[in-house]
């Protein structure tokens, strides 16, 4: 498996282990729900979800069309971008559910968009690769 691969399985560990002590501490207490909804449902679902989805492609996508990847710096690119938007996006929902200040909002607004880039960076690269 490549090493693209593995390491975004390995951050989508990371990711899955964080985002349910998180839903633990919501739950323990109460008074941070509130607070921590977004960064909860964010780590979780971008985080570990996405994460997996994306090692998991980069392993089994081309191997189905049988040809290597288009660009493995791409996909170590698209790890740290993709990185990048799920912690930075983590802490800015936090911080933005606590102050609301347009500082907040556009490091959310900011780390959005390296989200977007990572998966756009992903859908080239997949498209190259398969077409």
């Amino acid at each position: 498996m490549a090493v693209f691969a593995v390491r975004f399985i390995k951050a989508s560990l990371i990711y899955a282990l964080v985002g349910v002590v998180m839903g633990l501490y919501m739950i323990l207490a109460p008074h941070m729900k509130y607070m921590l909804v977004f960064t909860h449902a964010h780590v979780l679902l971008f985080g570990f979800m996405g994460m997996m989805i994306f090692g998991v492609a980069y392993h089994i996508l081309p191997r189905f069309r049988g040809k290597p990847l288009y660009s493995p710096w791409l996909a170590d690119s698209h790890l740290v971008l993709a990185n990048m938007s799920v912690v930075g996006m983590g802490i800015s929902w936090a911080i933005n559910s606590y102050w609301h200040s347009p500082a907040a909002w556009f490091s959310l607004i900011f780390f959005a968009a390296v989200g977007v880039v990572s998966f756009a960076v992903f859908v080239f690269n997949m498209w190259k690769t398969i077409r």
